[in-house]
């Protein structure tokens, strides 16, 4: 099946009253897939229908789609990217083909507590002005075995903690960091209609927490363990170290520099898709126009400090290697440069 064109995907976006879509992005999920499948069987509170988008797997992930949706007590569509999407624009895709009023975001290699969707819906349900819901997770090994340890212990400010302080706090923790993960998500279908496409530079989850609230779609959170949350070495996004290290992880220069400048990025196509896609529709958005510009400008003068601190780190290499050198070196370099 061809990708959508924007108009026509937004059609589906019906939101039908009460109704739960689970969108579920596969690429070479066959390891893990089948114990994630099962929970969905498992829930209190069936989905409606769940729709899939695979970006080309070259395993049995297709095969075992399709065995689930022939026990299925609910509708399975199944699309097949004609070429490779990545992970956000894979969601972006299979997002627009719901026809649910909720949608609910599923990684192919968790595993969700039977009571998921019904707590999460049901939270929804209690903020009728709220555009998501999300919750805490148990972070799980290879081997299904729990690590000890909750998803929101890596921040040093969870999502329950800023969500509840208001509008400024939250805007600004997430533009700074994806703080919400998506495979723990619930959003109204209403809400995600002027959020496509999500750009290249942003993954899928960060894009939608942040321009939820930028449009005052703000999010509610439960910290009950819903989603047990994989860790192993083929993830290609999310987290991917056992929660402790985030805070003990020490940045190399260059890790540092391509952070900020990923950051320079996004915000630039935040930018972009609010004065091209949004603000022409909801004039009232125009208010964030002065928030991103200094946070843009705040940005490229992070960049410029490392390009300093750079030159600055090699004066500083140079002068130590003169002063530990013996002079007799020294004098020879000067002789075999004064001969060159």
């Amino acid at each position: 099946m061809p990708p959508e064109t924007k108009s026509d995907s937004l059609a589906p976006l019906n939101g039908k009253s009460g109704t739960v879509s689970v969108v579920l992005c596969t690429y070479n999920g066959e390891r893990y897939l089948p114990t994630q499948l099962a929970s969905y069987l498992k829930q209190t509170r069936l989905p409606d229908e769940l729709v899939v988008g695979d970006d080309g797997s070259t395993d049995s992930t297709e095969s075992l789609i399709h065995e689930f949706a022939s026990v299925a007590p609910f509708p399975v569509h199944f699309t097949r990217n004609p070429q490779r999407l990545g992970v956000g624009g894979n969601f972006d895709q299979a997002i627009q083909r719901c026809s649910g009023e909720f949608i609910a975001l599923s990684d192919q290699d968790d595993e969700w507590r039977s009571d998921k969707l019904e707590r999460l819906v049901t939270l929804l349900n209690q903020n009728p002005l709220a555009g998501y819901a999300c919750s805490d997770a148990e972070m799980i090994g290879e081997d299904g075995q729990p690590q000890h340890h909750r998803l929101w212990e890596q921040y040093r400010c969870a999502p329950l903690e800023f969500l509840q302080r208001g509008d400024s706090s939250a805007q600004h923790l997430l533009l700074q960091s994806d703080r919400i993960l998506g495979a723990t998500m619930v959003l109204r279908a209403k809400c995600v209609r002027s959020l496509s496409p999500i750009p290249k530079t942003w993954l899928h989850d960060h894009w939608l927490s942040v321009m939820c609230e930028l449009m005052s779609f703000h999010g509610v959170a439960s910290p009950e363990l819903l989603t047990r949350y994989r860790l192993h070495r083929d993830q290609t996004c999310g987290v991917r170290r056992p929660v402790g290290h985030y805070r003990q992880k020490k940045l190399s220069f260059s890790q540092r520099c391509e952070q900020r400048i990923r950051r320079r990025d996004r915000l630039t196509d935040l930018r972009v898709h609010l004065e091209e896609q949004l603000i022409p529709h909801h004039p009232e958005l125009a208010r964030w126009r002065p928030t991103l510009e200094e946070a843009t400008k705040l940005a490229e003068q992070a960049i410029s400090r490392d390009s300093l601190s750079w030159w600055r780190r090699k004066l500083t290499r140079l002068a130590q290697w003169w002063s530990i050198h013996p002079l007799s070196l020294r004098s020879r370099t000067h002789q075999g440069t004064d001969r060159v």
